[in-house]
C-alpha cells in the first residue's frame, strides 16, 4: 500500500521538491523493498520503482550502480524469458551510461552470469544477451593497449 501510494504522489506531483538526502532515502528504501517483495505484489512494486525512476529523471543516474547491482544482477536467474529479456536490456542500458570501469557488479562477475543465459532459445533474451556481451566485448576493446603492427614481425 505505501509503494502505490509513493507511486500516484510521483506520478501527480514529481520529484520537483525532494532533496538529495530524501532522494538517497527514497532510493533506499525502495531497493530494500523491492527485494522483500512477495509474488502478490510484484506487480504493484515494479510500477512504482518505475514510477519513481521516472520522477526523478537524470537525477537518478548516481544510483544507476547501485540498482544494477543490488536489483538486476540478482534477477538474472529470472524463469520468465520476457523477464529475463527485460533485465538483460536493462543492464545493457546502464553499462551504455555508467560505462564498464564503474559497473556493480564488475563485468569480470557478470559475464560468467550471461554465459548459461544464451543457452535459452526465446527471442527477446538471446537478442538482449548477445547485444549485452557484444558491447562488453566492444567497450572491453578500449582498454585493451594495441600492438604496433612491426611487433608481430620480429
Amino acid at each position: 500500500m505505501a509503494m502505490e501510494t509513493i507511486e500516484k504522489m510521483f506520478a501527480n506531483l514529481g520529484a520537483s521538491d525532494i532533496d538529495a538526502r530524501l532522494e538517497e532515502l527514497l532510493i533506499d528504501g525502495i531497493l530494500y523493498a523491492f527485494q522483500e517483495q512477495t509474488s502478490y505484489d510484484a506487480n504493484v512494486m515494479l510500477n512504482g520503482f518505475g514510477a519513481i525512476v521516472n520522477a526523478l529523471g537524470q537525477r537518478e543516474k548516481p544510483y544507476l550502480p547501485q540498482i544494477c547491482g543490488v536489483v538486476l544482477y540478482e534477477y538474472l536467474g529470472e524463469e520468465y524469458p520476457e523477464v529475463l529479456g527485460s533485465i538483460l536490456g536493462a543492464l545493457k542500458a546502464i553499462l551504455n551510461v555508467i560505462g564498464m570501469t564503474k559497473m556493480t557488479p564488475p563485468i569480470k562477475d557478470l559475464l560468467p552470469r550471461l554465459t548459461p543465459i544464451l543457452k535459452n532459445r526465446h527471442e527477446k533474451v538471446q537478442e538482449n544477451c548477445i547485444d549485452l556481451v557484444g558491447r562488453i566485448a566492444h567497450r572491453g576493446a578500449e582498454f585493451v593497449p594495441k600492438k604496433r603492427v612491426d611487433e608481430d614481425l620480429f
